[in-house]
Formats: C-alpha cells, sequence, structure tokens
C-alpha cells in the first residue's frame, strides 16, 4: 500500500486541511478541514487531490438554490430570460438572433431561434430590419408568455 501524501496546510477549493484523522471504515485515509465559511468537515484524502470535495457542503447548496431560482424564472419550462441577454462574442450585427450570411458577392441576414433545444429558422433577408422583425415575430411565437 502507498504511503498517503502529507496534505496539511494545503488548501483544496474552499478547504483547508487541518489535520490527518483515523482511516475511515474501508481504510481511506481522512482528513479533518476547514472550510471558509468556519465549518469543520472531514474527508477522504482523495476527494480532495481528485476535487471531487471542494468544500463542506455549502458551495453544494449555494448551486442548489441558484438552480432552483433559475428553474423558477422559466415559463413552460423555457428559460425566457436569456431571449434578452448579451449577444455572443460571434455576434457581428449586433442583435440577438440574427447573424451575417454570405452568398458569393452578396451579404444577407439570417433569422434565427431556439427554443426548448430546437432551433428555428425564421428566414433569410437583404436588410437587417427585415431579419430583426423576423426574430421578433419569432420570440412572440415561439416563447411562452406568462
Amino acid at each position: 500500500m502507498a504511503k498517503p501524501l502529507e496534505l496539511t496546510g494545503r488548501v483544496f477549493g474552499h478547504l483547508t486541511v487541518i489535520k490527518r484523522v483515523e482511516n475511515n471504515k474501508h481504510g481511506r485515509t481522512m482528513w479533518l478541514c476547514q472550510c471558509d465559511c468556519t465549518k469543520y468537515t472531514t474527508v477522504e484524502g482523495a476527494k480532495l487531490v481528485n476535487h471531487t470535495t471542494i468544500s463542506c457542503g455549502h458551495v453544494h447548496k449555494g448551486l442548489k438554490a441558484a438552480f432552483k431560482a433559475q428553474q423558477e424564472k422559466r415559463i413552460d419550462g423555457v428559460q425566457t430570460y436569456l431571449y434578452s441577454g448579451k449577444l455572443t462574442p460571434s455576434n457581428k450585427t449586433g442583435v440577438k438572433g440574427v447573424s451575417l450570411v454570405k452568398y458569393k458577392d452578396t451579404v444577407r441576414f439570417r433569422a434565427q431561434i431556439t427554443v426548448r433545444g430546437i432551433r428555428h429558422d425564421l428566414g433569410t433577408y437583404d436588410r437587417i430590419t427585415e431579419a430583426m422583425e423576423a426574430r421578433r415575430k419569432g420570440e412572440e411565437e415561439l416563447i411562452p408568455r406568462e
């Protein structure tokens, strides 16, 4: 059996290793750790080193609460708040859901929207204003409202 690593004083996520404690019932090396939130917890050494455990549990609780809050914002299972958010860095038009399409020597504007994982092609247009209008109509028709 390999000699366990010395982890005392090392930091793994939110946990600072205080000292080695008695092995668990499976013979695995256990460590007493103090979390940033001041709570103490005992963690298996391998879970620290592999970053499987990074806190006393408060991080998981926070993520769970954030996920629940996000779920509550959904309407009929659709994250409607995403449709008015920031543009991706690759967006060249400055309009959400409208992209540039180059055909030989011409530039056109494609309107698209993805709802529940299904991409809806709303058409390709000569003018950006036409593509913007198609996107707006697509949002009205496809995104559920309260």
